[in-house]
């Protein structure tokens, strides 16, 4: 077995500059951005190691960056190949949801044509329109509080959806 170190092809240099551009570490209201916020609070948190997706290597960039400039420690980071974990696990469920229509096509693209009926965009198949859930991550407050309101909705109705499937499937075996 690989360790997960060994499983993951993480560039040996990332040239934010080229790759991202300037990025904003301070918003209009003058609180911290995401960059910022989450390097100074895994500092204040004495974080050591990270896990997470490789789609967020362009973060990891900007975080360094940051924290070299501001003397701060680097935890190890260790970046996971999403699609490849997915990939692997598509047989495995009945349903995968992207939360935006560029997710959705991603998973199409990586999965085999009979996995297709299972990928859905996760607002839609709750039955509230074909609607993109955006990335809070960059956005203001209300930006966050409207992406928990659609996900919640989302959410609920489709644990509604599956309560129904299960109390149908128990009335018919009955």
């Amino acid at each position: 077995d690989a360790s997960p170190a060994q499983a993951v092809k993480t560039p040996a240099t990332f040239d934010v500059q080229a790759e991202v551009g300037d990025f904003v570490v301070a918003r209009r209201n003058r609180l911290p951005a995401y960059q910022l916020a989450v390097v100074v609070d895994d500092a204040r948190q004495g974080v050591t190691e990270v896990l997470r997706g490789d789609d967020l290597l362009p973060s990891t960039a900007r975080q360094l960056q940051l924290q070299r400039a501001l003397k701060l420690p680097r935890p190890s980071w260790v970046h996971v190949p999403l699609v490849l974990v997915l990939l692997e696990d598509f047989g495995k469920f009945d349903l995968l949801l992207g939360m935006d229509k560029k997710h959705v096509a991603f998973m199409k693209e990586a999965a085999t044509p009979q996995d297709h009926p299972k990928i859905h965009l996760f607002m839609e198949y709750a039955g509230l329109g074909k609607l993109d859930v955006p990335d809070p991550y960059y956005g203001e407050m209300e930006d966050f509080l409207q992406v928990y309101e659609m996900v919640s909705k989302g959410t609920e109705s489709i644990l509604d959806m599956i309560t129904r499937e299960i109390q149908q499937t128990s009335a018919a075996e009955e």
